[in-house]
């Protein structure tokens, strides 16, 4: 089975070279600006975007097809999660991985029940995604991209440190 490709899209949610500008700050602002933007180009392209959804259900009845798009998708992720660490944005991978989860599937209400949230609660939605991603990001964090942990350094040196879940 071949590659799954979706003109435009990487797993639903890329920011991919030559779409975010590295000129300007990279502040929240900035973070939040290109999630709206990403949120509109993902979402007029519906029909493209509808498929993702229907193609996860066929892999939970087709295991060949389950592993070509397990790995698709994690490849996906972490790219998104390598490409936001060079861009010099807020965050890290858990930000990422944070924002991609809530806007998937903010995109998948406004694509199939369109009258759950209004155009103006979607753009606050959006703020507030990235507003929160990015406040629950502790300042002293160590990520590590997959399925390990977040750890945050003890404030005083001393102690175990507290744990924070990545995925």
């Amino acid at each position: 089975m071949g590659r799954v490709f979706v003109p435009g899209l990487r797993s639903g949610l890329a920011v991919g070279p030559g779409r975010v500008s590295r000129d300007g700050v990279q502040d929240r602002a900035r973070y939040a600006e290109l999630m709206h933007e990403l949120v509109d180009r993902v979402s007029a392209f519906n029909s493209g975007y509808l498929a993702l959804p229907e193609l996860r259900l066929e892999a939970t009845r087709r295991p060949e097809l389950r592993a070509v798009l397990t790995k698709r998708i994690r490849e996906d992720i972490d790219a998104n999660i390598g490409y936001h660490a060079a861009s010099g944005l807020p965050g890290d991978s858990t930000s990422v991985v944070l924002l991609y989860l809530a806007l998937n599937w903010l995109i998948v209400e406004r694509l199939t029940l369109p009258g759950i949230f209004t155009e103006q609660q979607i753009h606050e939605l959006v703020d507030a995604a990235v507003r929160r991603s990015l406040n629950a990001c502790p300042a002293k964090v160590v990520s590590y991209v997959g399925r390990e942990r977040c750890r945050r350094r003890s404030p005083s040196g001393r102690g175990p440190p507290p744990v924070f879940s990545c995925l």
